[in-house]
């Protein structure tokens, strides 16, 4: 049979070894998983932002496209006015 003594013993030990644990598992997330985490959410705003801008450009990007699509050609323009001529 295990005496008292040896129970209690046991039950410090891992109190003791959870508690040891928790400072582990909070310094962990202290010193790692909160700056990581900060990074990672820069970087997505910084993603977004950039997105944006590319859509932006983009956009103008079509608007002048669609512009000169419509502009006669100069060689066109030249057929056209030989035959009116």
């Amino acid at each position: 049979m295990i005496s008292e003594s040896t129970l209690e013993s046991l039950a410090d030990y891992l109190d003791s070894t959870g508690i040891i644990l928790d400072q582990a598992l909070t310094r962990l997330g202290q010193k790692m998983l909160v700056p990581i985490a900060k990074k990672v959410q820069e970087e997505i705003t910084e993603l977004a932002e950039q997105r944006k801008v590319m859509e932006r450009s983009r956009e103008r990007y079509e608007t002048v496209l669609a512009k000169y699509s419509t502009i006669p050609k100069l060689r066109e323009f030249a057929l056209i006015r030989e035959v009116s001529l």
